[in-house]
């Protein structure tokens, strides 16, 4: 067979243009492809083809969007076009209708599918030139022979010859129904919808398998286009299945007149969108889930725009910034996380942006002051409040990896902060205690300490009186003698000085520290302790050690505690063979520091709770001193541990953290 007009394919896969294009030149079609849509566009300008087939995935222009610009051209807007794809999705199919299409072919496709549904189309867009042809002819005719000839038109709509086809591979259910609402023709897809025979629905009405939920909106539409207020309606409803499931369906209705302009029957269209309803009741669902749960949270929860404004907070986030509703409402207008003069103040507003930018952020504690927030934007809280706070940030992303919204988890740590600060109160005082009851201990120490420098200060200055009184004396051995005096006084100064930085009260601040330099200092504050008790003192210091952020008052005290509790440890050794050993070592990301014994070691049975208060393994003792040594290490973010040795006696040490590079800058 031969056509005079030509069919216009558009796909950019050359392997499926050839294959089309050969099946159709086997039946006879004049056959011109595009693999791009502007080529096709211009071709068809060009000369307007009899069918469009057109690709719906296409890169450069979808099959759906080169539809909608042919139908905006009045020299290509009346030429069926039939889409050709893997057309699964149900919003695919609207998108093909509305855009203009009348039918499609489904990917991978069938020689006679193809050719089938290309011949309907194409006899029917023949027929259409022919008819609109005769009436172009016959304008001028008597009215009688144009009404002959729309009885005509009718008639061959209504021909089974070119109808059949189309109407039973339609891929949506179509049925030709009454006014009255029996359904008098139905396609095999609407049976499929309905759970229902062929010969089963033809004997009911739509009323009958409709929801009577749905069935009054139905109705109103129908008495509409009964009363000429509309060619067609569309509206989502339920029909009951024959098995008593309900199935939800787009239905599109349009009104069929006779020539005398009178109602003769519907067509509708049904298309079932069940898959798409329960996508969107359990996304209902969620989304009430995910609010009911926020609203009930006791954490202060705020979800923000990616631009750093708010969307939404719960009842929980107005407790913690003392807010009302009228507050809220302004906050949420106005504030934006991502401009807030306050986090940029404290050193977090890097960390605000790296959670905008998709990564899971967790900002250290601050006391944020909700006053301030509201000021920079222009209005005054009546009761804000300034509590400490943890924030965790969440960044929620779409299917595309970007970022939807933030969702930001404040934690209210204003009683913990306070409880830390008493705890801190607590320890400095057990601390004090634990310093004077060091100090009780080593009285002897500090008396003997003191007396040597005192009594050559004594010595000295008679000396010098002497050889004043007897008008003798040469400059040199005066300036010798002056000399030993501001020695001996520094010395005794000395001592002092450390005595009281070490049982004063102060502020406790954290600065860089030598490790190897408070132990030196250590053991000269006990230089006498070690003469009295007979001690034999050995140290090994690691060279080069990095500093540490610490106290040093505290850890000296730390040290003192260890070296005291080791020198009491050998009280039952003879005299000549008490040994104390302090090391100090630099291992990977810690400084280390220990005190070994050769005295009695730690009962075994109490060695892994010899740091917790009162644990004492010494007679007489109050099993604070480890205690109060372990909390001021913990507080440095160190560790303490003790052990016994092989060889006989103990090791106690503790370890500190070295700062990290980016800590330090």
């Amino acid at each position: 067979m031969n056509y005079e007009d030509d069919i216009l394919i558009v796909d950019d896969e050359i392997p499926n243009l050839r294959l089309l294009s050969e099946l159709l030149e086997k039946e006879g079609y004049q056959v011109r492809s595009a693999a791009k849509p502007q080529t096709a566009i211009d071709l068809a300008m060009a000369k307007p083809p009899a069918l469009f087939l057109l690709d719906v995935r296409m890169p450069e222009m979808d099959g759906f969007e080169l539809c909608r610009r042919l139908k905006q051209d009045e020299r290509t807007n009346n030429i069926p076009v039939i889409f050709v794809g893997a057309i699964q999705e149900i919003d695919d199919k609207v998108h093909g209708f509305e855009a203009g299409g009348v039918d499609y072919i489904s990917k991978p496709y069938q020689n006679k599918e193809v050719l089938a549904r290309v011949r309907t189309v194409m006899s029917f867009h023949q027929m259409q030139q022919h008819l609109e042809q005769l009436v172009d002819e016959r304008t001028s005719e008597l009215s009688a022979r144009e009404t002959d000839l729309r009885k005509k038109l009718i008639e061959l709509e209504d021909s089974e010859e070119w109808f059949r086809v189309t109407f039973e591979q339609a891929a949506v259910g179509i049925a030709h129904v009454s006014l009255e609402g029996h359904f008098l023709r139905i396609n095999r897809k609407f049976c499929e919808i309905a759970g229902y025979t062929r010969d089963e629905m033809l004997r009911r009405t739509f009323q009958d398998i409709t929801h009577p939920d749905d069935l009054d909106a139905d109705l109103n539409h129908v008495q509409r286009l009964l009363a000429g207020e509309a060619d067609t309606y569309t509206m989502e409803k339920r029909y009951f299945r024959k098995d008593g499931a309900t199935v939800w369906v787009n239905l599109t209705v349009s009104l069929l007149r006779d020539p005398d302009g009178k109602p003769k029957r519907f067509v509708s269209v049904v298309e079932d969108i069940s898959e798409r309803k329960q996508v969107e009741d359990a996304l209902r669902t969620s989304e009430g889930r995910f609010r009911s749960l926020m609203e009930a949270s006791p954490l202060a929860i705020e979800i923000l725009a990616p631009d750093g404004h708010i969307i939404q907070v719960n009842a929980a986030w107005m407790r913690l910034w003392g807010t009302n509703e009228e507050e809220t409402a302004r906050a949420m207008a106005d504030y934006n996380m991502l401009n807030d003069g306050q986090l940029v103040d404290l050193g977090i507003a890097p960390l605000v942006k790296r959670a905008f930018s998709g990564q899971h952020v967790v900002l250290p504690p601050i006391q944020y002051h909700a006053d301030r927030a509201a000021e920079e934007i222009g209005f005054e809280l009546e009761q804000g409040r300034s509590p400490w706070i943890q924030s965790h940030l969440y960044a929620v992303k779409d299917e595309n990896e970007e970022v939807s919204y933030v969702v930001n988890i404040y934690m209210d740590i204003t009683e913990l902060r306070q409880a830390e600060q008493e705890a801190l109160k607590q320890r400095e005082a057990l601390a004090r205690v634990d310093r004077a009851t060091t100090m009780g201990q080593l009285t002897g120490s500090i008396s003997h300490e003191l007396n040597q420098p005192l009594t050559g200060i004594l010595s000295n200055a008679q000396a010098a009186e002497l050889m004043i009184q007897s008008g003798q004396w040469e400059d040199g051995e005066m300036a010798e003698i002056m000399a030993e005096i501001v020695s001996d006084a520094k010395r005794a100064g000395d001592v002092i000085r450390n005595l009281r930085q070490l049982y004063r009260q102060q502020k406790v601040e954290f600065l860089p520290v030598d490790i190897n330099e408070i132990v030196e200092e250590t053991i000269q504050l006990l230089h006498s302790e070690f003469i009295i008790q007979r001690v034999v003192l050995t140290t090994e210091y690691a060279s080069a050690l990095p500093w540490v952020n610490g106290n040093k008052v505290q850890i000296q005290q730390v040290l003192v505690n260890l070296i005291m509790n080791g020198t009491q440890a050998m009280s039952g050794k003879a005299r000549d063979d008490r040994r104390i050993h302090i090391v100090t070592v630099y291992d990977g990301d810690e400084i280390k520091a220990w005190v070994e014994d050769n005295g009695s070691g730690i009962d075994p049975a109490r060695l892994h709770r010899i740091f917790e208060p009162l644990a004492t393994w010494k007679p007489g003792h109050t099993g604070m001193g480890l205690a109060i040594s372990n909390s001021i290490i913990t507080a440095h973010g160190g560790r303490m541990w003790a052990e016994n040795r092989s060889e006989g006696g103990a090791r106690v040490g503790f370890a500190l953290l070295v700062p990290r590079k980016e800590d330090v800058s």
